[in-house]
């Protein structure tokens, strides 16, 4: 009764339940993927497979799932690289603010640029640096751009 079926084919013939819960998973399976609409009925679904088409159908469907899981990680891989881009940059420049003008400007500085993720503001800031003869100086510089804002410190 069971063994191996030629061209390992599952025999539709062999169980009409096996038939309706195969129907309904290459249904969901195929959908509306790139080889057509869905299954509408047993009899396509078996012309499909005589034909060696239902399994062409679902290998283009779950290469689609696979291309799109590609992309939405290539999406998430460069968003996450930009980010880390940015943390490094504001570190680098905390870095050069504390070695021209000390720890606590650095601080100061390091607060104001912390919600900065434009480049060109971060590479502006770090002009100010090298242009700033102190620090208060490029804490000045800094409230007073317009995408940044005043952080306010408890006196010492």
């Amino acid at each position: 009764m069971w063994g191996p079926v030629p061209g390992n084919r599952v025999p539709f013939h062999a169980s009409g339940e096996l038939r309706r819960v195969f129907h309904m998973w290459s249904s969901l399976l195929v959908g509306s993927g790139a080889a057509g609409a869905a299954i509408a009925e047993f009899g396509e679904m078996e012309r499909l497979e005589e034909a060696g088409e239902l399994r062409t159908a679902v290998q283009d469907r779950v290469r689609a799932w696979r291309e799109a899981d590609r992309q939405a990680g290539r999406a998430e891989g460069i968003e996450l690289g930009i980010e880390l881009g940015i943390d490094r940059v504001r570190a680098l420049l905390r870095r050069q603010t504390e070695r021209k003008f000390g720890v606590e400007t650095a601080g100061r500085v390091a607060a104001l640029l912390a919600g900065i993720g434009d480049p060109e503001r971060l590479a502006d800031a770090g002009e100010w640096i090298i242009d700033c003869g102190s620090g208060e100086e490029l804490i000045a510089r800094l409230e007073r751009a317009a995408w940044s804002r005043p952080v306010v410190t408890a006196p010492a």
